[in-house]
């Protein structure tokens, strides 16, 4: 085989290894999490939404409301203000 076979050979092999060291953990750690009682938090999400020009149809979409049941920070980034409901922050961008 040549040195590229070899090299490519042996990533694939590093990167399958690492993939499975990985599944094992979270594995092991959801059976950990499966005999205690709690069960596991929702983590807080940030969602940043580009929104440069948005359409009519983009606009209504930001309207919508998100249905998550945990901590969620919803931003808007954009080069101009668009008009958001309440609970929406705006960080403007300068293309």
């Amino acid at each position: 085989m040549s040195a590229l076979a070899h090299v490519t050979v042996i990533w694939a092999l590093a990167a399958a290894a690492f993939s499975f060291v990985t599944a094992w953990r979270v594995w092991r750690a959801r059976l950990v999490h499966a005999q205690d009682a709690a069960p596991l938090p929702v983590p807080a999400v940030l969602l940043v939404r580009p929104a440069d020009a948005p359409s009519p149809s983009e606009l209504e979409n930001l309207w919508a409301p998100i249905d998550y049941p945990g901590e969620l920070e919803h931003v808007v980034v954009a080069s101009v203000r668009p008009e958001l409901p309440p609970g929406i922050s705006f960080v403007a961008s300068h293309p």
